[in-house]
């Protein structure tokens, strides 16, 4: 957590994580914990990947849930307490 990677290094890293394992995959996004959000654009990208199943939001942004609940067939998954 005190790595704050590029938008491209959020999405190579769990494009390697995708690429290593046959489970499916939540991408935790918890700006609060890490410091650091993966925008929608990037988190939309990575859906392109099969592993990539679910993701925890916890930016407690609306639009920014609403954007990847449009653009993708993933779980969100609500990780701010407010929102739930």
């Amino acid at each position: 957590y005190y790595n704050k990677p590029t938008q491209e290094g959020f999405y190579q890293h769990f494009k390697a994580l995708a690429e290593a394992v046959s489970i499916p995959i939540c991408i935790y996004n918890i700006p609060g914990r890490t410091g650091k959000n993966i925008e929608p654009e990037t988190i939309i990208r990575l859906a392109e990947l099969q592993q990539i199943a679910m993701v925890k939001e916890a930016t407690g942004q609306l639009d920014q849930a609403s954007q990847i609940a449009a653009s993708t067939n993933l779980t969100i998954l609500s990780g701010d307490d407010s929102l739930t």
